[in-house]
């Protein structure tokens, strides 16, 4: 093999034997349990808090923009950067979030279940059981997707607040209040049992799958 030929073979053959060793050396932090993961980093910008039970949520001066409710243990978690703007503290049984100014800074709260939620803010309850609950959502900037199983659900929608159903989610008993401007929408996999009291502004938007609205305008 002439000079050029090994030279040509050789940077061929370079970046493949890096290649190799870098992924050699990935494996062998990897069964070292030395193996950093995208997870593992997104849990160090985390500030996590053990909290006392609550079974109220109030949200009602937090300007945070977003918020995700999870079933777990009672727990808030945060991002770091937002240690000195978010405030909380369980009181009465309720928990309550403010912050010290507006801005996107996002908490996620977990807890066995709740019965109240007041929110004026983007909120996500995710796929959890609450049997009684009442959701109060008011504000152009009150933004809720729920995917939860309820048995009896009082929801109130006012100044331009919205509401989703997410696939998933259902509710054996919706007694629905709806302001002027606010909106509601539901995914086909979701469903509503039935419907109570139900008071529904003129200028209200409701988006419901056909077989879930006809139920509602049969609802004496």
């Amino acid at each position: 093999m002439t000079t050029s030929n090994k030279i040509l073979t050789g940077l061929f053959l370079l970046p493949i034997v890096i290649l190799g060793a870098n992924y050699g050396a990935l494996y062998v932090k990897y069964k070292k349990d030395d193996y950093t993961t995208q997870k593992d980093l997104n849990e160090e910008r985390l500030i996590k808090a053990t909290l006392p039970s609550f079974n109220r949520i109030d949200l009602g001066d937090y300007r945070g923009e977003q918020v995700h409710v999870q079933h777990g243990a009672f727990e808030i978690s945060y991002d770091k950067t937002s240690r000195d703007i978010i405030r909380f503290e369980v009181s009465d049984n309720t928990l309550y979030i403010k912050t010290t100014e507006n801005g996107y800074h996002g908490v996620s709260i977990t807890c066995p279940s709740f019965t109240y939620l007041s929110a004026g803010t983007r909120v996500n309850i995710d796929s959890m059981y609450l049997p009684q609950c009442t959701l109060d959502m008011h504000g152009e900037n009150a933004r809720l997707n729920f995917q939860a199983q309820s048995d009896t659900l009082f929801l109130t929608l006012q100044n331009k607040a919205s509401f989703r159903l997410e696939a998933g989610a259902a509710i054996r008993l919706l007694h629905l209040e709806m302001e002027n401007h606010t909106a509601m929408t539901g995914d086909p996999a979701a469903s509503i049992g039935q419907f109570g009291n139900t008071v529904i502004s003129d200028s209200a938007d409701l988006q419901l799958d056909g077989k879930t609205f006809r139920m509602l305008l049969s609802n004496p």
